[in-house]
């Protein structure tokens, strides 16, 4: 019986979430600003009424706003692609339509992110920030073009799993595409964790009960290993001569080596693996040569050639099936782990996935309350979502499946050993775990040690290790907030709510995130009277700004803060601190000058003087390495602030550096 070749094409076989020309770093921020910049683009008399769809001269347009708004950088070599990109991901995520305009749901982020409130508490059940909120609620509506909702399939699999570990995120969560395959996978990972089997066999597996790819192993199986054949079996839909040829030739060296034991093909067998292209080349190199350097192998090809399967097989039947499993199986984990970083991105906008210690697993309040209704609503998923472009509660999103919210309380109840909970109480509960394990990621990440490391970071402004140590979804003056957040906490002894300190946006990780929102200090830190000091707050403002322009960006608003603080409290003894990496001379003296001057909010209250001191990483860093706490800090402050030596006899030196050096 003939095969029937048309069988042998490329047929999808796993999900993502957007296009991996949307990956960006600050997700956030950078989603929530875009579509501020787009919808002040298309608000343009010349852009109001123009459609975008093959529009270059438009698209060409946009890009030179997003550079003139300093969005982007550099120069892209076609504008108008870069601009498509650039906005593909938010069509993706019903913020926008096809032509660019904001949709509903794009015009609430922007709406929040403008007034920079983006935690309210009791908005939501969830208790996460307000845009998340929004994010979730795109994120359970969201389907893929194969009528597949990738978050409905995520939550489903955590309900059954309690947790995936990263790799099975990023290898196998994808590539459920259908009811029959969640429920098999469910059972394989169960399997995977017992040690039986690995995440590759779940791969082959899976691979082999495509028609597709057994159509194409039975052609490989009746035709010679040509570069004709490796082109049609490999089903690439781009370039496929291009990039499928070089696997005959790879074929060729794998039989001479491991089935014909010619030791001298083994460096031309290395050569053909340093023609594949892509990713699929580092499996290759890592399954023959292991970790082994070109000058290595090239020295002693025989010494560093490793074992494997081939070597025991003699059957033109076993090696062909065997070498076809591998082409496919590292084809798979390559895409997989190119979707992996997006995927991941994607989700964890909700800020109910938390990924931490390798492992993914639900929020508190999200486990409780998707176990519910998640095995209902996955059955009934696979379709695509009505108004995804429209704000809808989650209830309409649910439908009949919504959950029974006395049930949700009682189990949230029960998990805090409580026989019932008020609703309104429920987030002061899960305030304080998140808390405790806030403090439990500040000793495993945030030891001294490593908060000194981070302030020389900070100063010699090596953002990249910042961003690869902390995250990269925050901008790095975000990240510097954070960071002295963290410190002023354990110099405080650990004292108070310092989640609720901290103006920051925090993940579903307790990692921060930037916003395109602000306008409140960075800090709020509240202390209770005791014999040192009164009942007072602080204020803590931090920027990265060390030249004269510090001046200029941070004394005012700093000023503002306070007096709006002490207008609010009615406290005289609240007081702000602004840090940084260097304290510029002239806005030392600025606060100096403040401290006996008559000060105005908007000509509405008048302040005999206000107390603002400057400190900058380096007095920080005294602070950890003599192990001071709030209680010396404070008089240190108070002492320099009542100080009579001027800046030009040295103050800050004096009264600031080298008393914290003490």
């Amino acid at each position: 019986m003939d095969l029937d070749i048309n069988r042998i094409h490329f047929t999808s076989y796993c999900w993502s979430l957007g296009t991996t020309s949307f990956r960006m770093k600050k997700f956030n921020y950078m989603i929530e600003k875009q579509l501020e910049l787009l919808d002040d683009f298309f608000m343009l008399s010349e852009n109001k009424d123009e459609m975008w769809e093959g529009n270059t001269n438009l698209q060409i347009r946009y890009y030179n706003y997003l550079k003139e708004k300093e969005f982007v950088k550099g120069n892209a070599f076609r504008k108008d692609k870069d601009a498509r990109q650039k906005t593909s991901g938010l069509v993706d995520l019903g913020l926008i339509t096809s032509n660019r305009r904001l949709t509903d749901v794009g015009r609430k982020l922007v709406e929040i992110s403008k007034s920079g409130v983006y935690k309210v508490k009791n908005d939501n059940f969830f208790g996460i920030d307000r845009d998340s909120y929004i994010y979730m609620l795109q994120l359970l509506k969201y389907t893929t073009s194969d009528n597949i909702k990738p978050f409905i399939v995520l939550i489903k699999i955590l309900n059954e799993l309690d947790y995936i570990t990263d790799e099975e995120f990023k290898f196998i969560l994808p590539l459920i595409t259908n009811k029959e395959v969640a429920s098999e996978v469910v059972k394989k990972i169960r399997t995977l964790r017992s040690g039986l089997i690995s995440v590759d066999d779940i791969i082959i597996d899976l691979i082999w009960k495509m028609d597709n790819y057994q159509a194409g192993f039975e052609y490989f199986l009746r035709h010679e290993a040509s570069e004709e054949t490796f082109v049609l079996i490999n089903m690439n839909r781009k370039s496929p001569e291009r990039y499928e040829v070089q696997y005959a030739e790879l074929y060729k060296r794998l039989v001479e080596v491991y089935v014909d034991g010619k030791n001298d093909s083994i460096l031309a067998l290395y050569e053909a693996v340093q023609n594949i292209s892509g990713n699929p080349r580092i499996y290759w190199k890592n399954l023959l040569f292991g970790r082994a350097t070109e000058r290595q192998i090239t020295k002693n090809p025989s010494y560093y050639l490793r074992g494997n399967k081939l070597s025991s097989l003699k059957d033109e039947y076993a090696i062909k099936k065997y070498v076809y499993e591998m082409i496919h199986l590292y084809k798979w984990k390559s895409t997989l782990r190119d979707y992996f970083d997006l995927n991941r991105r994607y989700f964890k906008l909700s800020d109910i996935i938390i990924f931490q210690d390798g492992k993914v697993s639900l929020s508190l309040l999200a486990k409780e309350y998707f176990k519910y209704c998640i095995k209902g609503f996955f059955e009934y998923s696979f379709s695509q979502s009505d108004n995804f472009d429209k704000v809808i509660p989650i209830e309409e999103i649910l439908g009949a499946y919504s959950p029974d919210m006395d049930y949700v309380y009682e189990d949230v109840a029960a998990y805090f050993d409580e026989e019932y909970i008020d609703p309104t109480e429920i987030q002061n509960y899960v305030e304080n775990e998140r808390l405790e394990k806030f403090n439990r990621l500040i000793d495993e990440k945030f030891d001294n040690d490593n908060l000194l490391k981070l302030l020389q970071w900070f100063e010699n402004r090596l953002d990249s290790s910042l961003s690869s140590y902390i995250t990269d979804n925050a901008d790095v003056p975000t990240m510097f907030e954070y960071v002295l957040g963290i410190i002023w906490y354990k110099l405080s002894d650990r004292k108070g709510n310092v989640l609720d300190y901290m103006n920051l946006s925090l993940d579903a990780d307790l990692l921060p995130k930037t916003h395109a929102g602000g306008g409140e200090a960075d800090i709020v830190y509240k202390y209770e009277e005791t014999n040192v000091y009164p009942t007072h707050e602080l204020l803590l403002e931090a920027t990265l700004a060390d030249d004269s322009n510090q001046r200029r960006m941070e004394f005012e608003p700093v000023s503002r803060h306070l007096m709006r603080n002490l207008m609010n409290t009615n406290n005289l003894n609240n007081y702000a601190v602004l840090v940084s990496t260097k304290i510029h001379p002239s806005v030392i003296s600025d606060f100096r000058s403040r401290a006996k001057s008559e000060q105005t909010l908007d000509d509405i209250i008048y302040f005999e003087g206000i107390k603002i001191l400057p400190i900058d990483t380096q007095v920080l860093k005294n602070f950890i390495v003599n192990t001071k706490k709030y209680k010396d800090i404070y008089q240190l402050l108070n002492e320099a602030y009542l100080s009579n030596i001027t800046q030009r006899d040295g103050w800050y030196r004096k009264e600031i550096i080298q008393k914290s050096e003490i």
